[in-house]
């Protein structure tokens, strides 16, 4: 399932995006080993396609939705020489945590 939309928010759980055409406010989750890459990668205010995956989560009875980042569509990957001086760690390394293996 794709997501379009407007980054609002970025906590150390889930990235908040504001849908394009129903100006909707989604949470999407990541996982911990994504963390800094996500940190990294997304700031408030750009727009993003993602590829999320619904898990389902019952609360008080009701049957609700928790959407899972799956990998980044757009922006496009980074070119990892540009961005070297910007981050601890292996640009290589961060793209490939969210950036679908052979896209």
């Amino acid at each position: 399932m794709e997501i379009i939309g407007i980054v609002t928010k970025v906590t150390a759980t889930y990235i908040r995006v504001q849908t394009i055409k129903k100006k909707q406010e989604i949470d999407v989750f990541y996982t911990e080993s994504r963390e800094k890459a996500v940190f990294y990668r997304f700031q408030e205010h750009m727009v993003t396609k993602l590829e999320v995956e619904p898990e389902e989560v019952d609360f008080n009875g009701l049957k609700l939705a928790k959407l899972w980042l799956k990998y980044v569509i757009t922006p496009e990957k980074l070119n990892p020489e540009d961005y070297s001086s910007r981050i601890s760690g292996s640009p290589a390394e961060i793209t490939s945590i969210l950036y679908k293996k052979n896209a």
